[in-house]
């Protein structure tokens, strides 16, 4: 078989899996489908909020608040906070396919003492952006607030396995 040959099979079988780079950790690899999700979500929202979800939403803001010192409490609230976005779509499809790529059930996996105050005042912030959003009923706002989470929620994840990579999942590979 010729050079040639040689080549043209290497291509159809695709790149060499040796000079791939390696696979992103898992729970960055469920950020980069929050990111393409997340933010479509929030915009579709923002269409079909009603009253009564924004009140929903002010009511889980204020709770979640009051739990910013309890990791325990507040991440809970802040998978609530994220499902309420969802389901203000009204979409179940969209909201079994959020709910089945959720980070938040692997962030558990973490010691608590690495879910510090300073990360509860930003995801507070963040959420109140969310929320002033979907107020204004402006979806390319809501998009925007909910692209700036996800963005900063990986940050904090990517310096988190950087220094306390947890059990069996292996070490952050920089992409």
């Amino acid at each position: 078989m010729s050079q040639y040959d040689l080549s043209l099979l290497a291509r159809r079988r695709g790149p060499d899996p040796s000079r791939q780079p390696p696979r992103p950790h898992p729970l960055l690899e469920l950020i980069e489908v929050r990111r393409l999700f997340e933010p479509a979500t929030a915009a579709l929202a923002a269409a079909r909020v009603t009253d009564t979800d924004l009140a929903d939403f002010a009511a889980r803001l204020e709770v979640m608040a009051g739990a910013r010192d309890d990791p325990v409490a507040f991440a809970a609230h802040d998978v609530a906070f994220h499902q309420a976005v969802t389901s203000v779509t009204r979409n179940e499809t969209l909201m079994n396919l959020l709910d089945a790529v959720s980070t938040h059930t692997l962030l558990a996996e973490f010691p608590r003492s690495i879910l510090d105050h300073d990360a509860a005042e930003i995801v507070l912030t963040e959420h109140t952006a969310i929320h002033a959003a979907l107020e204004a009923r402006d979806p390319t706002l809501a998009h925007a607030a909910a692209l700036l989470h996800v963005n900063t929620t990986e940050q904090w994840l990517r310096r988190r396995l950087a220094n306390a990579p947890f059990r069996g999942l292996g070490p952050c590979k920089a992409r």
